[in-house]
């Protein structure tokens, strides 16, 4: 419920960032841990050198936990979500990815808009089509993005960007 209202607040522009530096483990952890049992040990984190981000914890976690959320719903029941993050240039990436049915090309944009949801997909997975709409605006919110590409081991792979923390030399 509390996701839910968060999301309400996201969506009407009434979400103030409270931005704190962050070392990407202090992000996936806790993101990757919440699942606890529903993930069943399929979540594999990889190693991360990223750097610190200059987020809202509270509101990354929750763009984080749709796409994890979004991974285990449609990828096969023993097929392992991987989670890391890199740099690259002035932002860094955290990538989840998974070995599910994959998005063909014509959906991949059209995924992020409010309520949209396949129809191939719409009464096998619950879901209300909100979830990466609001992991999206999340992004954006943080002067990033959110986009999805193919994953190398079949599925899909979401990348969400967010800029990079620059921190002054001592």
């Amino acid at each position: 419920v509390t996701e839910a209202v968060r999301m309400s607040q996201i969506d009407a522009g009434k979400v103030r960032l409270e931005r704190n530096a962050l070392a990407m483990e202090d992000l996936l952890e806790p993101a990757i841990s919440s699942f606890g049992s529903r993930a069943d040990g399929r979540i594999e984190r990889l190693s991360t050198s990223a750097g610190r981000i200059h987020v809202d914890r509270e509101m990354m976690l929750l763009a984080l936990r749709q796409l994890i959320d979004n991974s285990l719903k449609y990828a096969p029941p023993a097929s392992p979500i991987r989670v890391w993050a890199d740099g690259r240039d002035d932002r860094i990436v955290i990538h989840v990815a998974d070995q599910g049915p994959g998005i063909p090309e014509p959906d991949r944009e059209r995924i992020f808009e409010k309520f949209y949801r396949r129809q191939k997909l719409r009464d096998k997975v619950p879901g209300s089509g909100l979830g990466l709409h609001i992991a999206r605006e999340i992004a954006r919110m943080h002067g990033g993005d959110l986009w999805v590409d193919a994953s190398e081991a079949g599925g899909s792979e979401f990348c969400l960007a967010v800029p990079r923390l620059i921190e002054a030399a001592a």
